[in-house]
């Protein structure tokens, strides 16, 4: 999707659905229902048969509330990070490295004052990939939020140059999200302009 209200549609159905997949926990669902603790505390009584609910309900939440704007992450930033960090104590290498990677976006992605650690996201960035060269979303997160804000053109030029010379079928049964990936490094390459002061 590429228009705003689509986009937020797509995500906020994710995270209803999401929520509810959460809630077959019944443990996790009684604490938040009962009020005794927040959905970022409850999250230590999540499973490994709880991962893959709670990182696309993260994953869809830190979207969602990203392009909401800054309030509205700020607000749930302590919850979707609180599942991430679930989800990496139970399984670090779930979707790829996916708690990594989150990870790594989330530090290139908050403002100064709230916690933005760009030497720690580079980190995660290098780990995800090392770990999955050939995952697509590692290199575009990486070129969008670390190389972006750190000005460092160097690291955008190879990472946006070797998704757009991938295979996407390399990786057997991602080939959608792999070639959507192919899409967003074409998109950041054609606004390069615009990303980078001469």
């Amino acid at each position: 999707l590429t228009e705003e209200p689509e986009k937020l549609a797509a995500w906020d159905k994710g995270i209803s659905w999401g929520k509810q997949c959460m809630g077959l926990n019944s443990e996790f669902a009684a604490l938040v229902e009962k009020g005794d603790e927040d959905e970022g505390t409850a999250a230590r009584v999540l499973t490994a048969d709880d991962v893959p609910c709670t990182y696309w309900t993260a994953s869809a939440l830190g979207k969602w509330g990203k392009m909401q704007g800054l309030t509205t992450i700020l607000k749930y930033k302590d919850t979707i990070y609180a599942w991430m960090v679930r989800v990496e104590e139970i399984d670090p290498n779930y979707f790829y490295t996916g708690p990594t990677r989150y990870f790594a976006a989330y530090y290139a992605a908050l403002p100064s004052f709230a916690g933005q650690d760009l030497p720690q996201s580079q980190e995660l960035f290098i780990k995800a990939i090392e770990a999955n060269p050939e995952h697509l979303g590692n290199r575009v997160l990486y070129a969008d939020y670390w190389a972006t804000r750190t000005q460092d053109v160097a690291v955008f030029d190879e990472q946006i140059a070797y998704v757009l010379a991938a295979d996407p079928e390399v990786l057997e049964g991602l080939g959608p999200e792999q070639r959507a990936e192919i899409r967003k490094a074409q998109a950041l390459m054609d606004k390069k302009s615009d990303l980078f002061l001469e």
